[in-house]
């Protein structure tokens, strides 16, 4: 399985100063909480319209989550980010909207404001509905709360005088984000790019704009340019997520490149950074980042290195167990489900992962997912009548664009099964799902490849 929305953009532009509590003899008397402390982030679920309604009668702009119940980063930020305290000082100064993309009912806001990975964080004007910032991936609570801090501010004021290379950086800077919130690729990558060039090398804003630019590049492909952006610049970023995402970025994008391209000669090194980074314990990036770090680097060694490809998986799947053992919140276990599956396939020990998939499916009957995932355990196993019955429990509750998903594997089940027609039949159902439900233009590649699938079992 490929990763999915791991990139963010890390935009701090200042750092956050943390309250400190005195130290006294006497047992401390309790304080009254702060406006701040009392507050939670209250979301409204699924109603775009409400929300802009409500921000424009507050003036505030709108925080959007669109996010998915199968993506695992999507979970990881409902769980471990947005409730996070580092945010509640904002939690009057938006209108928060969650958006989950399997919803037909969100068609007409997919359409509007294009996702094409999850998540997906919007920030919104609600009176033009201009989009002031998109932020693709995951992020820690200090990180979103200085990128969100800092929106704010380029909203309500003009920018605050810098020396002539900096401030140049910044104008650039600001112009890339807007063109990339706009979806205009190419120009925000020509910003970005010259927003590097023209700042010093102490830049405060360097690493955010590195990974902005790694993630545009990523999005148009560009393989080559993003192994030479990591190799380049990556050992001199500074511990977080945006060095992560540069490096991920580019294992990832090194995978696509042809076998004599000069840039495959950086390839080990960065490989050996991605492990120095993924071992890094604390709290400078989520555990949901380096779990895909993890990922990226098991599928890179596999051919190059069997052996550390399997040390890696052992440690990662050692690390996603031990984070699962500790929660006694079953959202929050279930968090690390699809991740956990990953590894436990790396290891070839996927057996390992039904107990855990019956339990969440046990917990949530109603969520295709963990259903969904013990077909292909199953199915990995040769337990094929096992695989054809979790998927069939899978399907009904899925509405959304993941369903053609579901239906690929109902296929690739059948055909296990020897019932060549009836996995024809399941690609059929799968097409006449994509008519029925519109889906945005970015499922044209993986509907035409449903369509050869379903010529060749003809």
């Amino acid at each position: 399985m490929r990763r999915h929305a791991h990139w963010s953009f890390l935009l701090a532009l200042s750092a956050c100063i943390a309250a400190g509590c005195s130290r006294s003899r006497e047992p401390a008397k309790p304080q009254p909480a702060t406006a701040a402390e009392r507050a939670k982030l209250t979301f409204i679920e699924d109603d775009y319209e409400r929300a802009r309604s409500e921000a424009s009668h507050r003036g505030v702009p709108i925080f959007v989550d669109v996010w998915a119940s199968w993506c695992h980063t999507c979970l990881s930020m409902k769980q471990y980010v947005l409730p996070d305290r580092a945010l509640l000082p904002l939690a009057d100064k938006y209108v928060w909207l969650a958006i989950d993309s399997e919803r037909p009912s969100n068609a007409t806001f997919l359409q509007r404001f294009v996702t094409r990975n999850l998540p997906t964080l919007w920030v919104i004007d609600p009176k033009t509905q201009t989009p002031l910032l998109k932020w693709i991936g995951a992020a820690t609570a200090s990180e979103l709360h200085d990128v969100l801090a800092d929106t704010l501010q380029a909203r309500a004021s003009s920018p605050q005088p810098a020396a002539a290379g900096v401030a140049e950086a910044n104008a650039e800077w600001l112009r890339g984000v807007r063109a990339s919130a706009a979806g205009k690729t190419s120009q925000a990558i020509e910003h970005f790019q010259r927003a590097l060039a023209s700042a010093p090398q102490d830049w405060a804003q360097r690493s955010r704009t590195l990974e902005a630019l790694s993630m545009r590049l990523a999005e148009t492909d560009q393989h080559a340019a993003l192994v030479e952006l990591a190799a380049r610049e990556a050992a001199k970023m500074t511990p977080g997520t945006a060095r992560l995402n540069v490096v991920l970025n580019a294992i990832d994008a090194a995978e696509e490149l042809p076998a004599d391209a000069p840039q495959s000669a950086s390839v080990p090194e960065l490989l050996q950074l991605g492990t120095r980074i993924a071992a890094e314990p604390g709290n400078a990036v989520l555990l949901d980042d380096r779990s895909s770090l993890y990922l990226s680097l098991v599928n890179a060694l596999k051919s190059r290195d069997p052996t550390a490809a399997q040390q890696l998986a052992t440690r990662w799947s050692e690390l996603l167990d031990a984070q699962a053992s500790k929660e006694t919140d079953p959202a929050r276990r279930r968090v690390w489900d699809p991740h956990r599956v990953e590894a436990y396939l790396a290891l070839n020990d996927a057996a390992r992962a039904i107990s855990m998939l019956e339990q969440s499916e046990r917990e949530v009957p109603n969520d295709y997912n963990p259903a969904a995932r013990l077909a292909r355990v199953y199915l990995t196993l040769g337990r094929v009548p096992e695989a054809r019955g979790a998927i069939e429990r899978a399907l009904p509750h899925s509405d959304g664009p993941r369903k053609l998903r579901l239906y690929m594997l109902k296929s690739e089940i059948l055909v296990a099964a020897e019932d060549k027609p009836g996995a024809r039949t399941a690609l059929e159902e799968a097409l006449e799902f994509a008519r029925r439900a519109q889906l945005p233009p970015q499922y044209d590649k993986l509907r035409q490849s449903i369509e050869r699938r379903a010529q060749e079992l003809s």
